[in-house]
Formats: structure tokens, sequence, C-alpha cells
């Protein structure tokens, strides 16, 4: 999966779609749910046999989440890189002035 990923979009698309082949080749249609998170509840509480919950689907992970998410560990990851070492250095230098 890795190596697919490595070489891009349309080699990452193809792995996918081999792999969703190889599972419904070995997998019996009756145990078989193909969902994708933007159907809802219904189509996979059905599957399962239990009732639609009284709430909406979560949606955590949608686009405009994901570059919220990677936008705060940027920030983050710039803070623990550059700020820290900043904050030390300045309070060591204040430090060892007074």
């Amino acid at each position: 999966m890795f190596g697919a990923i490595r070489e891009g979009k349309e080699a990452s698309v193809e792995f996918f779609n081999k792999w969703v082949a190889e599972v419904k080749a070995h997998v019996p249609a009756d145990r078989l749910l193909v969902f994708e998170a933007k159907q809802g509840w219904k189509p996979l509480c059905e599957f399962l046999n239990v009732p639609i919950p009284n709430r909406p689907y979560p949606r955590v992970n949608d686009t405009d989440s994901m570059r919220n998410n990677i936008q705060r560990l940027k920030i983050m990851s710039y803070t623990v890189f550059f700020g820290i070492p900043a904050i030390v250095s300045a309070a060591a230098a204040y430090y060892f002035v007074i």
C-alpha cells in the first residue's frame, strides 16, 4: 500500500481498486458491506441489523476538518521547533544578564 502511495494517485487508485476486487472475490456477499461514510447510518445499521441512532452520522474526517487538523499540526510543529527554543534562549539571556 505505501509503495502505491509513494508512486502517486494513479497507482494508489489502482491498488485500492484491486484490493476491493480481492475482498469481494473472497467474502460472501451476505457478509460484506461496501459502504461509504457519506451514505450515513441507514445502510450500516441495516447491515448490522441494529436501530438507526437518533443523532447525525459523525463527520469528523471530512475535508475541512482534515485541513484544519493539518493546519493545527503545522502550528504546533513550528511552536515546538522554533517557539520553545526562542523562549528558552530569551529566558537564559535574561537570567545571565541579571
